[in-house]
């Protein structure tokens, strides 16, 4: 889990060496999603009791919603995600781009979201500038056509397509649950 969360900071404060110490360390992705992503998926969740410290008169059960959306949302954003960018790959020229790499920058990004969601979990107010931060997680992915070996002048065209196709599952199943459940 130490590993993942340095790979993500890294990934955050410099995303271009950040790709680099990824390609570098060559992880298996089912190792980074057993040891990495799914933990960060379950804190997302347990951070949504965070709320009742800041307001005791929230109920348990009305915390129980709100604490299985993040399981879901972020589990199936990370298959959704790997689906449609597995399909999309070879058109952006990364015809020697792995399964392995693209499971890697799924990953990495939907973890990048849990870390979003848990902030915004722990945070007493609302901040509004949180609800931008996946503008800067499109940013990581853009620096990120190295590593997924996509030449510069597709790179436009990957964060064109890897924002919509793993960023955007997530808060469209979000979005969902919020229609779905009053």
């Amino acid at each position: 889990m130490l590993e993942y969360l340095k790979a993500i900071f890294q990934l955050i404060l410099s995303p271009g060496r950040g790709w680099e110490d990824v390609a570098r360390t060559n992880a298996d992705p089912r190792h980074l999603a057993s040891a990495g992503l799914y933990p960060m998926i379950g804190i997302a969740a347990v951070s949504q009791f965070a709320k009742a410290i800041w307001d005791p008169s929230i109920s348990l059960v009305y915390l129980l919603e709100p604490a299985i959306i993040p399981l879901v949302k972020f589990f199936a954003g990370y298959f959704i995600g790997f689906f449609f960018m597995s399909i999309v790959m070879p058109e952006l020229g990364a015809g020697s781009s792995s399964d392995k790499r693209v499971h890697t920058f799924v990953n990495y990004t939907i973890g990048m979201l849990a870390i979003i969601s848990i902030i915004n979990n722990v945070l007493p107010i609302d901040v509004p500038l949180v609800y931008f931060l996946p503008l800067y997680v499109a940013v990581i992915q853009w620096k990120g056509n190295r590593y997924m070996q996509v030449s510069d002048a597709f790179a436009g065209r990957l964060v064109l397509l890897s924002a919509p196709l793993v960023i955007l599952p997530p808060y469209l199943i979000y979005a969902a649950f919020k229609y779905i459940l009053p």
